[in-house]
């Protein structure tokens, strides 16, 4: 894992020490109701983005 090559295409979050590249195509494709999204990164365990 690492940064992307094109990051532009990418929002960036930390989901506790870990950064995570959220595409932006899945970010615009979220409903607006939508609070938090779960996602897991094998080996590290399952995590949460958290939206306000």
């Amino acid at each position: 894992m690492g940064k992307p090559e094109n990051e532009e295409d990418y929002i960036r979050f930390m989901a506790e020490d870990i950064e995570v590249y959220l595409s932006k195509e899945i970010w615009e494709g979220l409903d607006p109701k939508v609070k938090e999204l779960r996602f897991a990164i094998p080996g590290y365990g399952r995590f949460y983005l958290k939206f306000n």
